[in-house]
């Protein structure tokens, strides 16, 4: 695993090597690479005249380079993985321009739209929002207000968003034209007091009430004109991007190949990416093909565990692997339209796959060239156990049953059986047996789990509730999932084997310091290097005070390098 780390203070040294590159064009050179003086002024401008941070930031800057022309040397920005995410990366910025590109030509505002969404605005509401994240307790909760509760009461206890219970749920006064769309379309037609339908927006469900309504002037016309323009064709650039994605597909035939959603979820070990070693032969199998190109089972894998760990993924369930690889595909097809037009050559495209890039190789150097050299002795564990035994613990975790009710006919079955008092889990032939969630071989039983390893917004739910306590979580209308905790295992102090790696990173973190020195003093030695001094000290402002941290780009200390052997 790789660590980052807080290295600054360890690479306060002094520059050397002359003051005035040989490039004229060049703020620095280090070996045969240069930063230009526009790029030194962006990262000193933001000191504010501060010596301290400027010699900071410098060095910093002085020191990742150092680190990439080592790396370079070494051959790791060759190697096959980092070429495959130098492509994936170019392919992201791509089709973002590429897409950005085809909306901004197909999509004009019609003649005289802005005046007539102008001419609607003035309506002025205030009103109070309920939101929860399951659907049988926002009915609940709607019936108590229409029964005359208190809703801003009810918003305090209930709510699932902690600023709203901080205000009570009250949203406003706001235009009606300028609120959410969902809030739009449950406030049309509603008169003040009255209560509206619930409906599910993108954290949970939700209703409101109308507190008050009124009519208000509007700024001139010619005064708001443009941002209402922007506003509205952001709204039929989102439309108009779901229709060209659906087009995508099937102009360019974009095909999963059979059995690779299946070969995924069989090798996945976890919902993070992690997963059982493939064969040669699978690696190198299509993913999925569309006229003019295809992805591989490799590059499908690694763009699945390269998706950041907050993102809800599911790759132990085929079908999410399968409508996922739609994704990836549409994604794919428009890098590929992108290239067709030269849009690899683009500056911003280029820059920005360097920057990518350049720290992907630093995080490839701390693994394979740091790393090693950093792993601690059995007898150095052995002394930290005894001498941290104490805070070293297990945290709880929790096993669970869970089920799921997928579309609407299985919805109506979970609401028939929760209405006659049964439980889901009697009747699991009904419902979706959930193989993203249970453990290997069982149905309804999920491995026992930390708080950690649940993803929001059910962790804090999930691991509050009483052993058999039920608990409805809705995903989207058409899926709400069932948990039960059915085992509670506390926390515990850890023994030696089970904290073995909590003990390896805090010796690890312990030594890095040192390691960061050793690393500045070797390649300081092994490359030249010259800074125009002239032009930092442009940026040095006589007692001026730091208003930031210092702007690192390197984010993992190396290690001593004699030779770039």
């Amino acid at each position: 695993m790789l660590r980052t780390l807080l290295f600054a203070m360890a690479l306060l040294v002094a520059f050397g090597c002359g003051n005035s590159p040989v490039d004229p064009g060049a703020a620095i050179v280090i070996a045969d690479e240069t930063v230009s003086y526009q790029e030194l002024e962006q990262l000193l401008g933001r000191c504010g005249g501060d010596s301290v941070l400027v010699e900071i930031t410098l060095n910093n800057l002085l020191n990742s380079r150092l680190v990439l022309v080592d790396a370079r040397n070494r051959g790791l920005n060759e190697t096959p993985s980092i070429l495959r995410f130098a492509y994936e990366k170019e392919g992201e910025q791509i089709r973002n321009i590429w897409l950005a590109r085809i909306l901004e030509e197909k999509i004009v505002l019609p003649p005289d739209t802005v005046k007539e969404y102008y001419d609607q605005l003035g309506t002025m509401v205030i009103y109070t929002v309920m939101n929860v994240r399951d659907s049988l307790l926002c009915d609940s909760l709607r019936q108590l207000a229409l029964s005359g509760a208190n809703l801003g009461n009810l918003v305090m206890d209930h709510t699932s968003i902690p600023f709203d219970a901080h205000i009570r749920g009250i949203v406003g006064p706001i235009d009606m034209m300028r609120t959410s769309l969902i809030d739009m379309d449950l406030l049309a037609g509603l008169e003040q007091g009255r209560i509206s339908r619930m409906d599910l927006f993108p954290s949970g469900w939700r209703f409101l009430r109308v507190d008050s309504i009124y009519q208000e002037e509007v700024e001139p016309f010619e005064d708001i004109s443009d941002f209402l323009g922007h506003h509205i064709l952001s709204d039929l650039r989102d439309d108009y991007e779901e229709v060209l994605k659906d087009s995508l597909s099937i102009v360019y035939n974009l095909t999963v190949t059979d059995g690779i959603p299946d070969l995924v979820a069989e090798h996945a070990l976890d919902n993070l990416g992690e997963y059982f070693p493939y064969t040669e032969g699978e690696l190198s199998l299509n993913a999925y093909t569309f006229n003019g190109g295809s992805r591989s089972l490799l590059g499908l894998v690694e763009n699945i565990a390269s998706l950041p760990q907050a993102m809800p993924k599911f790759p132990t369930n085929p079908e999410w692997i399968e409508d996922y690889c739609r994704i990836l595909g549409l994604y794919d097809i428009m890098a590929m339209e992108g290239r067709a037009l030269g849009m690899d050559t683009l500056p911003e495209v280029i820059s920005e796959v360097e920057r990518r890039v350049s720290r992907h190789v630093l995080d490839l150097y701390y693994e394979q060239v740091i790393e090693p050299r950093l792993i601690p002795t059995e007898e150095e564990i052995e002394q930290a156990y005894t001498e941290n035994s104490l805070t070293l613990v297990i945290p709880e975790k929790r096993v669970f049953e869970v089920i799921g009710a997928i579309g609407v006919g299985q919805i109506e079955v979970l609401s028939r059986i929760v209405a006659l008092g049964e439980e889901p889990f009697t009747r699991a032939e009904e419902l979706t047996h959930l193989a993203e969630f249970t453990a290997r071989g069982e149905s309804l039983l999920t491995p026992a789990m930390t708080i950690s390893e649940l993803y929001p917004p059910w962790d804090s739910l999930l691991f509050s509730a009483e052993i058999g306590e039920m608990l409805f979580c809705t995903v989207s209308t058409e899926r709400i999932l069932v948990f039960r905790p059915v085992e509670l295992i506390p926390e515990r102090a850890a023994e030696l084997e089970e904290a073995r790696d909590q003990l390896a990173d805090l010796l690890i973190g312990e030594r890095e310091e040192e390691v960061v020195s050793a690393l500045v003093d070797s390649l300081r030695s092994i490359y030249r290097y010259q800074v125009d001094r002239d032009f930092v000290n442009g940026f040095i402002i006589e007692g001026a005070e730091p208003d930031q941290e210092p702007v690192s780009e390197m984010q993992y200390a190396p290690v001593d390098s004699q030779s770039t052997d």
